[in-house]
């Protein structure tokens, strides 16, 4: 029910088509990879490529809707087994209590109109599924613990694996699955023997998750495939093992990591605390922390992992030197409402004592039931017109703009991913305007760029690149000149002395002076 409602309210807040709303700005790069058959920016995200290799197909509105479509689809899972997951968990709680499964929901749909989730629900973005499969991982490591099956810890390591393939912050639960793989066991006995056997058992265990873990892991085989292929977007040429690791490592972005200078980081740590406040729905936050101390004395082991790869997403998302590294702290979202569930059904069971229902079928109990259910609906009304993408045509509008206004054969020079990526998506993956060229002025500066320039366009030929970017797009512009008309998107780069910007539209056209 909880997964259906979520699913309702991010289709009605979905975007349109291509988006620049809730920093949506990756999602005309990552839907024209999928189309054409190409590679996205790092870390290459192959689990969302095949992903949206499935919607593609669908006959529902334009490409870009049916990737928005696919992250509401992501958004939804992700509550679902949020929900799943906290029920599971309770039952340490609550054995037998009719309770769990409305604490769960309310919890559940908490993290589903939590600001940082649903603003990824509605745009076409990798970040809804890294929260589903963030909560999957949860559900089944809690029910392998809960159970000791080993087809559940296989399963679990398996998704983990394939989660990777859709985005490596993943990696924030290793801590997690550790302390939980490695908590004892209520089952085993205290005699030597039966002591020697699980830790024999836990040991075969880890070989068969390892052996999952790297089956779901090598969904990254499926980069180097495509990258074959040669597709106008073709990020860091993944058929060489040095564009391969180039683009799997994110050496691009490596320089980001851990590189916010110490003197904002108190205001970003105090930013990113205020944000979780904000996903618990400000009410959440009593609930959290009594939460976390009915969990320090019924289930140490889960606390201690959550706390741990909590705070490893924080320091992270608070480190990384870029404006939108909040939604690292999605999948943290999951694991307060986690806390919040648990912070709840220690209020309810103290309620019932108090008033000596055992089964909460009074008429007060059952008032209080349906007053917390209210609280569910406080981040929904708090949140809604925040995120609602349902009336964003900005990227749209711009990237028809763009393509109409220029002449026939044009060279565009764009320069950031709020210009480059709407051009992209329209110009490669629905085909309008064959004629035009256009180039990213600072992917000039590497080879895998500049080769996937010539292998797009062999009629332009590029300028020796060891010179800076600027200089670059100055030569360049000189040979688009030569060729015909030529425009930036923002007039940032410095031309030479005998050329100058003309406005035109949301374009710049370069112009020599003392003539055309």
């Amino acid at each position: 029910m909880a997964t259906l409602l979520a699913f309702i309210v991010y289709l009605i807040t979905l975007a349109p088509s291509i988006t620049w709303c809730n920093d949506g700005a990756d999602g005309g790069d990552l839907i024209t990879a999928t189309v054409t058959g190409g590679v996205p920016h790092p870390s290459g995200y192959p689990t969302y490529l095949l992903l949206g290799s499935l919607f593609v197909h669908l006959p529902l509105g334009d490409l870009a809707w049916r990737f928005n479509l696919m992250s509401a689809v992501g958004a939804a899972c992700a509550t679902g087994f949020t929900v799943l997951a906290v029920a599971v968990s309770l039952q340490r709680m609550s054995q037998g209590e009719g309770h769990v499964p409305w604490v769960a929901g309310v919890a559940g749909m908490t993290f589903a109109f939590s600001s940082l989730l649903w603003s990824q629900a509605v745009v076409a973005e990798v970040y809804s599924w890294n929260a589903c499969f963030a909560a999957w991982i949860w559900y089944l490591m809690l029910r392998a613990r809960a159970s000791g099956k080993v087809w559940l810890w296989a399963l679990a390591a398996y998704v983990f694996g394939l989660g990777l393939g859709n985005h490596l912050s993943l990696l924030a639960l290793v801590p997690a699955g550790l302390v939980l793989f490695l908590s004892p066991s209520e089952k085993v006995g205290q005699d030597t023997d039966t002591r020697s056997f699980c830790a024999l058992r836990r040991a075969a265990v880890a070989v068969v998750a390892l052996l999952a873990l790297a089956a779901g892991a090598a969904v990254y085989g499926v980069l180097p495939l495509r990258a074959t292929h040669k597709a106008p977007v073709n990020w860091g040429g993944a058929d060489t093992w040095e564009g391969f690791v180039w683009l799997v490592t994110g050496q691009a972005y490596a320089p980001m990591v851990a590189a916010l200078p110490m003197a904002h980081l108190p205001g970003r740590l105090l930013a990113a605390l205020a944000l979780l406040v904000r996903q618990a729905a400000w009410w959440g936050v009593p609930a959290a922390y009594l939460g976390i101390r009915a969990l320090w004395r019924y289930d140490r082991p889960v606390i201690v992992a959550t706390l741990i790869s909590g705070l490893v997403l924080l320091v992270y998302a608070v480190g990384y030197n870029t404006s939108d590294s909040y939604v690292y702290l999605i999948p943290l979202g999951m694991m307060l409402a986690l806390w919040m569930a648990w912070g709840l059904a220690e209020g309810w069971r103290y309620l019932l004592s108090q008033i000596g229902a055992p089964h909460g079928r009074s008429a007060p109990t059952q008032l209080v039931r349906w007053g917390i259910w209210v609280l569910a609906l406080v981040p929904l009304v708090a949140n809604y017109r925040m995120v609602d993408a349902s009336r964003d045509w900005r990227a749209y509008s711009f990237g028809i703009g763009v393509l109409d206004s220029v002449e026939r054969g044009a060279m565009i020079i764009t320069e950031t991913a709020m210009d480059t990526f709407p051009l992209w998506y329209f110009h490669y993956a629905e085909g309008r305007r064959p004629d035009i060229i256009l180039i990213n002025g600072n992917l000039l500066a590497y080879k895998w760029y500049r080769d996937s320039v010539r292998h797009r366009y062999p009629s332009v030929e590029l300028p020796d690149i060891d010179d800076h970017p600027v200089q670059v797009v100055q030569k360049l512009v000189y040979v688009g000149l030569a060729r015909g008309a030529v425009y930036l998107t923002t007039p940032h780069w410095s031309l030479p002395d005998d050329l100058r910007l003309i406005p035109a539209g949301v374009l710049y056209r370069v112009e020599r002076k003392g003539g055309s």
